[in-house]
């Protein structure tokens, strides 16, 4: 299982976006939209894009954020360096 979140900017405490609706997108969600090849598209920022709500975090634009991710039960493809993350991408 995977998970993303998007937390706040605070360096003293690191919690969770104030004021959001949610505050993660994991794998085990039944709404999430997967690619033709498996992979998933995240997308953080105050406004959802238009038919990736489902796959979209919420952010607050007067405050900046960090981006977590979290692994539960990871494959070896995690520990032996096979596994990436795709860079973040700006979308306009």
């Amino acid at each position: 299982m995977w998970e993303r979140k998007s937390n706040d900017q605070d360096l003293v405490t690191a919690s969770y976006i104030r004021n959001v609706e949610k505050c993660s997108v994991d794998n085990t969600q039944k709404q999430l939209q997967k690619n033709d090849d498996g992979s998933v598209d995240i997308y953080f920022g105050p406004k959802a894009p238009k038919g990736k709500e489902s796959n979209w975090l919420p952010t607050d634009p007067k405050r900046r954020f960090f981006l977590l991710a979290r692994f539960y039960g990871p494959e070896p493809a995690l520990f032996d360096g096979s596994f990436e993350l795709n860079d973040i991408e700006l979308v306009k």
